[in-house]
């Protein structure tokens, strides 16, 4: 599958059955990325949209040891991703709208993470990570426990529908403090499996716990979760991963609120919420786009 400059590309499959000792590869052109699926596929989901491929080609491949067994799997859409920060979807069912920015005051204060490597603001950044789901919304999320809870909105996912086709990447960064950054680059580690734990959509928020063999929070820490409102003039920083770019930070702020020190911090407990929300929300000038998440207190 080809879609010329896209990317990414993301595959969605329906009525998925292969035979036992059957499998289908998916990978990039050179062979890199490579995964495989057998049976009824992710998560034996029989449809699904399948783990994302970086770059404008996905490539196929089909092993058959037998005659018999399993149905085989129909491919109905896929969406590819661009610089331009829309998604092109192949139908027209369902194509949401494209992501746009929503709070970037004056200059862009974004820095590639890796810009503060060797930082307790880089480390802490770690349990971050940026999601891809159903092959076409981008946000952002992080772990909050050792034992692998992870939170992110609501209004990004509320059913199994959008967490069991969600693409979670941690460490997808830019290599060097100077590289070019965009939609989807910089590949980073996927993990797939989580069960819903607790949600409030009034309150915008969401918590699942990664269930597979390996647990994220062993290799990427956590951010622990303070039992108190925030108090204004308290430094902060942002660490996410707006409009699906690769993660960056945002520790400086031109805006004339946050003179003379020129740092992010609190301004107010008395924000209006976005999304229907009707309680009163953190303010901060800390530059954020769509996808943004992850507010951390220094």
């Amino acid at each position: 599958i080809n879609h010329p400059g896209a990317t990414f590309i993301s595959i969605h499959f329906r009525d998925f059955d292969l035979a036992n000792g059957d499998y289908l590869e998916i990978a990039d052109p050179q062979g890199g990325q490579a995964y495989t699926m057998t049976g009824k596929g992710k998560l034996d989901l029989e449809e699904f949209w399948a783990q994302h491929i970086k770059g404008d080609t996905a490539v196929l491949k089909l092993y058959a040891t037998s005659r018999s067994g399993g149905k085989g799997f129909i491919i109905d859409t896929y969406s590819a991703g661009f610089q331009s920060i829309s998604l092109d979807v192949s139908t027209d069912d369902e194509i949401e709208s494209p992501i746009t920015p929503l709070s970037t005051c004056g200059a862009s204060d974004f820095e590639n993470a890796v810009c503060y490597s060797g930082t307790t603001k880089y480390e802490a950044a770690r349990a971050v990570a940026r999601l891809l789901i159903r092959g076409r919304t981008l946000c952002t999320g992080w772990l909050v426990s050792e034992a692998g809870h992870f939170i992110t909105n609501a209004h990004c996912m509320g059913s199994s529908r959008e967490w069991d086709n969600t693409d979670y990447e941690f460490m997808a960064e830019a290599p060097y403090c100077t590289s070019s950054n965009g939609q989807m680059q910089w590949p980073g580690t996927i993990f797939r499996s989580v069960e819903y734990v607790v949600g409030n959509s009034t309150k915008d928020y969401i918590m699942l716990q990664f269930t597979g063999a390996t647990n994220p929070a062993d290799e990427y820490g956590y951010l622990q979760l303070d039992n108190r409102a925030a108090n204004p003039g308290e430094p902060i920083y942002l660490a996410s991963h707006p409009l699906g770019y690769a993660k960056e930070l945002v520790v400086n702020s031109d805006h004339a609120s946050d003179l003379p020190t020129g740092l992010c911090h609190v301004t107010q407990m008395t924000t209006a919420c976005t999304y229907g929300a009707t309680y009163q929300d953190v303010g901060y000038y800390c530059d954020s786009e769509g996808g943004s998440l992850s507010l951390i207190h220094i």
